[in-house]
């Protein structure tokens, strides 16, 4: 199982952040971009922060919360992540999102709200490489992991085994060690998490416990 760190909460500035994030033993760093539109709360990303996450030898996954997608996507392609993954319900034509990342030479995920149901994604499955399972209400960080999120897993661990998908599964939002006892780790590839790890002193502590 491999850890993605977001830096929307933490007790450091942003390239301090980064930077910790970078010489830890997480595996990406997770880029939460947010338009303000989409879900309530605003990421701002200037050239200074564009230039100081693509500096980071760290691989990256971006996760587009925002409509008007293939923008963010050109945008943020800049960083050469390895994912990005963009919100179900923020596209009309997710066949034509999957086709326009993939042309960026990037891996899609595909990442779906705590009430939309997992079948909504089931035709889409074989075209991506990544499951984002959303375990809080999209938008701020710090929330509690949604409870309902296990089930969510269990389902969608199921249809991938069922029809023998390649694609990750990861889950993102209320991640604690404590949270991990109680979820089907096994079921799971990448799991992000926030303040969790980015508003305590020791990153490594703190992704051991995840781990």
């Amino acid at each position: 199982m491999k850890t993605s760190i977001s830096f929307l909460k933490s007790k450091c500035d942003f390239e301090k952040t980064i930077d910790l994030i970078t010489s830890s033993k997480a595996d990406y760093i997770h880029v939460d971009v947010m338009d303000g539109l989409f879900v309530n709360n605003k990421t701002i990303f200037d050239k200074k922060k564009l230039e100081i996450l693509k500096n980071s030898k760290k691989p990256k996954d971006v996760h587009l919360m925002t409509l008007h997608l293939k923008s963010y996507i050109d945008v943020f392609a800049y960083l050469k992540p390895e994912y990005i993954t963009f919100a179900f319900e923020a596209s009309a034509n997710p066949d034509d999102i999957i086709e326009y990342i993939k042309s960026k030479d990037i891996k899609v995920g595909i990442a779906i709200n705590p009430f939309t149901e997992i079948n909504e994604i089931k035709p889409f499955l074989d075209k991506i490489d990544l499951v984002l399972i959303i375990s809080v209400i999209p938008g701020y960080g710090g929330q509690e992991f949604i409870l309902n999120s296990k089930e969510r897993i269990r389902e969608l661990y199921k249809i991938k085994q069922k029809n023998s998908h390649k694609f990750k599964i990861s889950i993102d939002g209320g991640i604690t060690d404590k949270v991990l006892r109680k979820t089907d780790k096994d079921k799971l590839d990448i799991i992000v998490a926030g303040s969790y790890v980015c508003e305590q002193a020791d990153y490594d502590e703190q992704i051991c416990k995840l781990k």
